[in-house]
């Protein structure tokens, strides 16, 4: 740095000149270079839901392909029956009930939905509840997840 100077009033600092701007030029980089880090997180983020998603559809073909989701689909619908739950005409059973079918909670499965992890969901309502999902489609879902 440099030296105190006293004069008549007031003590001045003398400064080795490009001082302050070499510390401003160190902070406008590390700044730069974390914007930079998570420009580059935002899009591994996106990299990875993308191969996820991929991965889903790859997983609900192999589903279709063994043909085990319709055993599941009935195994579904017969367990909901059994529980009076309410199934409308095309298969779906509300939000709550498939979550008691599954074995969690009707919080995860509705952050599943949110996320874009879970079953495809209708906003149809039906039977008192306002989402419902197809058992179909809940069966290739469980079906793509299953280990080989």
């Amino acid at each position: 740095m440099g030296a105190v100077k006293n004069s008549n009033r007031f003590a001045t600092l003398t400064v080795r000149p490009g001082f302050f701007s070499h510390r401003q030029n160190w902070i406008l980089k590390m700044k730069t270079t974390v914007e930079e880090r998570r420009k580059t997180m935002t899009e591994v983020k996106s990299g990875i839901a993308q191969i996820r998603r991929k991965a889903r559809a790859l997983g609900i073909l192999r589903a279709e392909i063994d043909g085990e989701s319709q055993r599941t689909a009935q195994v579904l619908e017969q367990a909901a029956r059994a529980a009076s739950y309410w199934i409308s005409a095309d298969g779906r059973v509300g939000e709550a009930d498939l979550a008691t079918l599954l074995g969690i909670t009707a919080a995860s499965l509705a952050n599943k939905r949110r996320e874009g992890t879970a079953p495809r969901a209708f906003n149809l309502s039906g039977g008192g509840h306002r989402v419902t999902y197809r058992l179909e489609d809940v069966a290739l879902w469980i079906e793509s997840h299953r280990d080989t």
